[in-house]
């Protein structure tokens, strides 16, 4: 391997029964070489213990021969977990060679018998087990594909046409699924687990996922155009696989779609986790056969021994024609020690020849009997193997018999489908007999005897007969109009079977009428996702398990060179990032939303929320993200930099608080000037009340001061006398307006 650090050979680093023990300890060893080592404190040379003949050249004693106990001379060698880490991830990656080795080679021809019979009669138990599941299918591809064939009755063509009921309802899926699953150059999110003080994790995270995201869209070529028959084919069958592996002769990763009818499993199996066999069809042509004997992925044999090639879908063959081949994931037991391991047997399927075994698992996934203390014991024995998985299921819904292919759009439609096609085919048959007006001609019609009259449009035939008797001699046969039952029927069954896939107006772009409220639109929308919303888990789930199978590859075989030239960064290490397990990788479809408008409504309700103490640029982000606008990271100013609004906002900020200083100033002022006049005011309103009594007091004197006066001249009216020549209402006059001056 590429990366593992040795120039020899890997058949002579590894041993089959544990092929990653003498790597593991090459690579112990070459850590423990670069650590320092204690020498001998009887000789206190300064340098290394020597070894025994330099020992006894120099007359000193072999460490070997001494007295002292062993634990005073050498000083253990302290491995750091870092290290240990390390060099298991190394070991791990060494082993992965053996992953894709042959040892059909090494085994001998009665072990290749049986094996070879055992894939076979498998390969046919399965097959059988799921015979009814094969019949529907191909109904199912009949009526998706609109094919027309010819149909005849009574000697006659006859109408045969195909509602489109089943592809209308694939397409309509694979057009909402297809842009949530691969939104632009994006396809693979990191997500942080636990605490992450320094970013690191978040580093890490951000690295894989740019990386597997480009590595899925430009590295493997094929991997979005099988995304996209996945789509398609998915709601149709019910269930599709992708393979994920590593290609060996084009040194890559490859993650391809396999059609459900090519990988075959017993039908009533659970899962592909707990299937005891799953048999990949893989058709080969000649050099893509030489090709992998000449790489060692076969094993060497003449091509002329599989003989002419054969194929099940057409009786035309050649030499051109592929052979068929049967990749077998199953359990056999190589070693003979009583447990099956996992294993890849690949048999060619006409001539029962045996053409590779490669092992399924890696030390990694042996689980061993631990002690009481807990700790596993490495010589102990295997108590169970985790097998490596290449295949992915993707599965539409669930089936009800619990099937292992499941159901899609093809086995819920079919019967409806078929009802739509007879009851169109029968109007349409209907309305021909209708328009192709036929009948009988009576004897009183001189046409010759066992002739008929066969008239084109516009054209009037001459006839040896009257009027009246022609009108007599001809009877037309009795045809009933395309019956309006029949339409109301159609129209009843086409509404059903859209009801059933979901296929509402409003989903399909179609207005849902004048004056409809926006809330009750959404509701609609909302309403009729909820089947699509479903799959769409369901999308996502298997999304992830095929990205996690990814990554295990690139923790395996990924070149350290690659990695760092698509990354362009010097902190960008294959086995420090992938091999981690703090952080996880998941597709960047959001399972909650299904569409670009539920993601909006999200994003505007979030967006209510800045300035509530939490991240705004967060914010503004995950809204230009449901925008679908591309790098948006553009619109954000580096860190080192400020941003133009939040500056302008602080110096808006800053002038507002030297304003509000300066009127607090003010108003501090005003405060100590009122202060200061509180004093005087208090003198000037006890001098004004202390004026007022003055002026009552004078107002009293003189009120009595003039009732004396009226007193008296009452008492000298009675004699005729006043005094001074005044009458009492003058007196009057005059006190009154005396009164009103002192009143203002």
């Amino acid at each position: 391997m590429a990366n593992n650090g040795f120039e020899f050979p890997v058949e002579e680093l590894v041993d089959p029964g544990n092929p990653a023990t003498p790597m593991a300890n090459a690579i112990i060893a070459g850590q423990a070489a670069k650590l320092p080592t204690r020498t001998n404190s009887t000789l206190n040379t300064g340098t290394n213990l020597p070894d025994d003949e330099q020992a006894s050249l120099m007359g000193q004693v072999p460490f070997w021969a001494t007295e002292e106990p062993i634990e005073d001379i050498i000083a253990p060698i302290q491995v750091d977990p870092t290290t240990t880490a390390l060099v298991e991830k190394e070991a791990l990656r060494a082993e992965a060679v053996v992953l894709i080795t042959n040892l059909a080679d090494k085994q001998n021809k009665e072990t290749l018998a049986d094996i070879t019979t055992k894939v076979l009669e498998g390969y046919k138990l399965d097959l059988a087990s799921r015979t009814e599941w094969e019949a529907l299918n191909v109904q199912i591809i009949d009526l998706a594909k609109l094919l027309v064939k010819k149909k005849v009755y009574a000697g006659e063509v006859v109408a045969n046409v195909k509602y489109p009921l089943i592809i209308n309802a694939c397409i309509q899926f694979a057009a909402r699924a297809y842009p949530e699953l691969i939104k632009g150059n994006e396809v693979v999110k990191g997500k942080v687990i636990g605490t992450d003080p320094d970013n690191r994790k978040f580093d890490k995270a951000n690295r894989i996922s740019q990386f597997m995201s480009f590595q899925l869209l430009s590295l493997m070529e094929d991997w979005e155009e099988g995304v996209d028959q996945l789509l398609f084919t998915l709601p149709a069958i019910g269930c599709v696989f992708k393979k994920s592996y590593f290609d060996s002769i084009e040194r890559k990763s490859v993650s391809q779609i396999v059609f459900a009818d090519d990988l075959v499993v017993n039908y009533f199996a659970e899962s592909l986790e707990r299937a005891p066999r799953v048999t990949h069809r893989i058709y080969l042509y000649h050099n893509e056969i030489v090709e992998r004997i000449n790489s060692g992925i076969f094993i060497k044999f003449d091509v002329a021994e599989l003989g002419q090639a054969t194929s099940d879908k057409t009786a035309d063959v050649d030499e051109d024609t592929p052979h068929l081949f049967l990749e077998q994931h199953r359990w056999y037991d190589l070693d003979n020690d009583g447990y099956q391991e996992p294993y890849v047997v690949t048999v060619h399927e006409q001539s029962q020849k045996l053409v590779r075994i490669s092992p399924r698992f890696a030390t990694d996934g042996i689980i061993r009997k631990s002690d009481e203390s807990g700790v596993v014991d490495l010589d102990g024995p295997i108590v169970k193997i985790l097998p490596e998985q290449y295949f992915t299921r993707f599965i539409f819904m669930p089936a009800i018999d619990g099937g292992f292919y499941g159901m899609g759009f093809g086995s819920l439609l079919m019967s409806s489908n078929s009802a739509i096609n007879t009851v169109i085919n029968q109007l349409l048959d209907a309305g021909t007999l209708s328009n192709r007006q036929s009948g009988f001609l009576g004897r009183g019609l001189k046409l010759g005897r066992g002739k008929s009259i066969q008239v084109k449009s516009g054209e009037w035939k001459p006839v040896d007969a009257t009027g009246d008797d022609l009108r007599k001699n001809i009877f037309p046969m009795p045809v009933r109009e395309p019956s309006n039952v029949l339409f109301q029927l159609l129209g009843l069954l086409i509404e059903s079977g859209k009801e059933l896939a979901g296929m509402t107006e409003i989903l399909a772009g179609n207005s849902p009428g004048a004056n409809v409220p926006a809330e009750s639109v959404l509701a609609l929308i909302e309403q009729g996702l909820q089947v699509y919303s479903a799959i769409h888990k369901r999308l996502y789930r298997s999304q992830y398990k095929e990205f996690i199978k990814l990554r295990r590859l690139n923790a395996l075989y990924l070149d350290q060179m690659t990695y760092s030239v698509v990354l362009d960064d010097q902190q960008a290490i294959v086995q420090a990032d992938f091999s981690s397990a703090d952080f996880d990788v998941v597709p960047v479809s959001d399972p909650n939303s299904t569409t670009m408008m539920q993601r909006l409504l999200k994003a505007k309700a979030m967006l209510e929320l800045r300035g509530q103490g939490l991240n705004d640029q967060e914010i503004l982000r995950q809204y230009l993200l449901a925008l679908d606008i591309e790098d948006v990271e553009r619109f954000f100013p580096a860190e080192d930099q400020t941003d133009p609004a939040e500056q302008l906002a602080m110096q808006k900020l800053q002038a507002e608080i030297t304003e509000l200083s300066a009127k607090v100033a003010k108003l501090n002022a005003e405060t100590q000037k009122i202060m200061t006049e509180i004093p005087g005011k208090q003198l000037e309103q006890e001098k004004t009340i202390a004026d007022m009594d003055n002026d009552a007091t004078d107002l009293a004197l003189k009120d009595k001061q003039i009732s004396g006066q009226l007193e008296l001249g009452r008492s000298q009216q009675s004699l005729g006398k006043a005094p001074g020549g005044l009458k009492e209402s003058t007196m009057k006059r005059e006190y009154v307006s005396e009164n009103n001056n002192q009143g203002e």
